[in-house]
């Protein structure tokens, strides 16, 4: 269990199974983590563009049966200059493998099997803002100004 201390913000989490966590973070102090569970949010796949090796984009480029050629046209960023690593596209702000669930504003991962290195080891949490703003955006967590701490509850 983490010291209680003092903070401004307090938050829960809605939706989520099998956690109960409290803490805070007036003196800047962290757990080296605090995990929570992927809600398919998808604001990740919006900030940030993955860099991929050469062997996970011909991975990629064969399981989805594409030819090289088609691949670089089609999914690589053409403004990164590496011929030994690549950086996915974005295509309307997000990545070009993201799909939008309109119904309860989630997203799914179309190389989900076989996704990049650096999607597999992203890690939500909630010290990640990312994380904060699509748990927000679905409903699941609520900011309140109070007095103690950051409060994750299963509801």
């Amino acid at each position: 269990m983490f010291p209680i201390q003092r903070s401004n913000v307090m938050g829960e989490v809605n939706g989520a199974t099998g956690f109960s966590v409290s803490h805070v973070n007036e003196r800047g102090y962290k757990p080296k983590q605090l995990s929570i569970p992927c809600f398919r949010c998808g604001v990740c796949c919006t900030r940030y563009q993955v860099r991929l090796s050469l062997v996970e984009a011909r991975q990629i480029a064969d399981e989805l049966g594409f030819d090289w050629d088609k691949w670089i046209d089609g999914y690589v960023d053409q403004r990164w200059p590496g011929t030994d690593s690549f950086l996915l596209r974005h295509c309307n702000g997000a990545c070009v493998f993201l799909e939008r669930i309109e119904a309860g504003n989630m997203t799914r991962c179309l190389i989900q099997s076989f996704k990049p290195s650096a999607c597999r080891e992203w890690k939500p949490s909630l010290y990640r803002r990312d994380c904060q703003e699509g748990l927000i955006k679905q409903g699941k967590l609520r900011i309140r100004k109070k007095m103690s701490a950051l409060v994750v509850q299963e509801t």
